[in-house]
């Protein structure tokens, strides 16, 4: 794959929205996320021309919001392009897209949640993408940016000097309190933290492999598009899925686990890696658990769960097509980099 060049102190980035415009909806909840970005990385923001229209204006625009990111790719002072939120229809710009354009100006792609169309899109062109967190979420999170997200951030996509892997382990903890975007004093609030850590579902030792996946209600969505990998693609790959805040039914979820085994992708995977649920009212673990070792006798597949990525924060980037090693046994993922 094409790695894009890693982002340094004074680059400007561009923030984007390929789906919804919330940005316009809560204009203080994006100012302080971008705010956040450029102070903690000492970097600057850039709007793309329509990053700031209304939800309604960009879901009659895909052509626009296609045009956005093109005119990104092409610009050379941009360095790299930050979702600045998720959404549920980024599929429409597709069309729209000039794939050489991309494919020839490789740039850092960060994003999740609905932004897993433009990384599959991404992959089918051969250059790496990142998800992690988006502009409104991680970025903007109440009373500063975690610790943990910012350290995976400077690790995975700035520059720094012998930095080739990124070690992973589980937070400790996580927040997912709502606290309304429309109430600017809600900003200063720092979020209820719960302790959490990665939960080994079944799996030991060291297992290898190239990391792809994303959002479940999203990838459902491509499976029969021209998107979605052919099967041999998945041949020895760490699969990292996740749930977005919609949270659907455990029915729903474990009929999408049925798609993958059915399909013949559960067979070729080495392991899952599931993001923890932005809450923690459906047993999704049990759920998987249930359609792949007693529908399709998986026993051997390797899954992690509970961890930071995704609708989740704190949130580690995960870098598409990288090499990574996830250790069972001291719950631990080194990423390579290079």
């Amino acid at each position: 794959m094409k790695l894009p060049k890693r982002i340094q102190k004074g680059d400007k980035v561009c923030a984007i929205s390929l789906s919804s415009g919330l940005a316009e909806k809560f204009p203080q909840r994006y100012q302080i996320g971008k705010q956040q970005i450029q102070e903690v990385f000492d970097i600057e923001i850039v709007e793309s021309k329509h990053a700031l229209k209304s939800s309604e204006w960009l879901a009659n625009n895909p052509q626009a919001r296609a045009d956005d990111l093109m005119e990104a790719c092409c610009n050379s002072q941009i360095k790299a392009i930050f979702s600045i939120i998720g959404g549920n229809d980024s599929i429409k710009i597709v069309p729209f897209l000039d794939k050489n354009i991309i494919r020839n100006n490789p740039k850092i792609f960060v994003g999740n949640s609905d932004s897993t169309v433009t990384h599959f899109l991404f992959n089918s062109l051969g250059v790496q993408s990142y998800y992690a967190t988006s502009i409104m979420t991680g970025f903007a999170e109440n009373g500063g940016m975690f610790e943990y997200t910012k350290k995976s951030i400077e690790d995975v996509l700035f520059v720094r000097e012998n930095c080739k892997t990124q070690i992973v382990k589980s937070s400790g903890f996580f927040v997912d309190q709502f606290l309304d975007w429309g109430v600017a004093c809600n900003q200063c609030i720092r979020r209820e933290v719960y302790q959490s850590n990665w939960n080994v579902l079944q799996g030991s030792g060291i297992v290898d492999g190239e990391l792809f996946g994303g959002c479940v209600e999203v990838v459902d969505e491509l499976k029969y598009t021209e998107l979605m990998p052919k099967l041999d693609f998945w041949s020895g790959k760490l699969l990292f899925l996740e749930i977005s805040e919609t949270m659907p039914p455990v029915e729903w979820f474990k009929t999408f686990v049925r798609y993958l085994g059915n399909s013949g992708i559960l067979q070729r995977i080495k392991a899952i890696l599931f993001g923890r649920p932005h809450s923690q009212t459906y047993d999704y673990d049990s759920a998987m658990l249930d359609v792949i070792n007693n529908e399709f006798g998986l026993r051997e597949l390797s899954i992690m769960s509970k961890m930071d990525f995704g609708h989740t924060q704190p949130s580690f980037v995960l870098p598409y097509g990288a090499v990574a090693k996830l250790d069972f046994d001291n719950r631990l993922l080194h990423i390579d980099l290079d």
